[in-house]
């Protein structure tokens, strides 16, 4: 695929869809469970369920 054409994919993904659900779809598009996406990013899994659903609430402050 060439660089305008997915550039072109990508920007109509995310014209009304927030971030997590971007992440959660791209997420299952490379056959991808939670679980493996922490281990890869070195994350709790809480965490990637948060950021999927939306939840910054739910992730940790800022360390200072």
């Amino acid at each position: 695929m060439g660089d305008e054409q997915e550039q072109q994919q990508n920007s109509q993904l995310t014209l009304g869809v927030s971030i997590g659900q971007q992440l959660a779809a791209r997420r299952r598009e490379l056959n991808l469970n939670r679980p493996q996406i922490a281990r890869e990013l070195c994350l709790r899994e809480d965490y990637i369920k948060a950021l999927e659903e939306n939840a910054f609430d739910k992730l940790p402050g800022l360390a200072y």
